[in-house]
């Protein structure tokens, strides 16, 4: 890889010393850990972004929550109040499915 391009940052001396310290410590060069740490972060971001774009819009979740409140209903069952009110907060995405589950799982504990 060519490295042709320069980053210049400030940090406080005393972080720059114990850094240069650690890196000779690992027997490394502290521009070798600087690219290290840089390929983790935008690897990290990178899957974070795939992620966000992974997630269900909102027309795709509500099409998925009347999509099971159908096969509910075709089981002849109903959706508690508790249960279609997490729906809509997912719907709208004020909580997490995971959010959502344990919302309804715990108002249903006691039932």
């Amino acid at each position: 890889m060519l490295k042709d391009e320069q980053i210049i940052i400030r940090v406080p001396g005393e972080l720059k010393a114990e850094f240069q310290h650690a890196a000779e410590v690992a027997d490394r060069s502290a521009a070798q850990i600087l690219r290290e740490f840089m390929r983790d972060f935008v690897a990290k971001n990178h899957a974070r972004a795939v992620l966000d774009t992974a997630r269900p819009s909102a027309e795709d979740r509500k099409a998925a929550v009347n999509f099971g409140r159908a096969s509910v209903a075709l089981e002849g069952l109903t959706v508690s109040s508790v249960a279609e009110a997490q729906q809509e907060r997912w719907v709208r995405g004020e909580i997490s499915m995971e959010e959502c589950i344990a919302g309804i799982k715990q108002a249903h504990q006691g039932a």
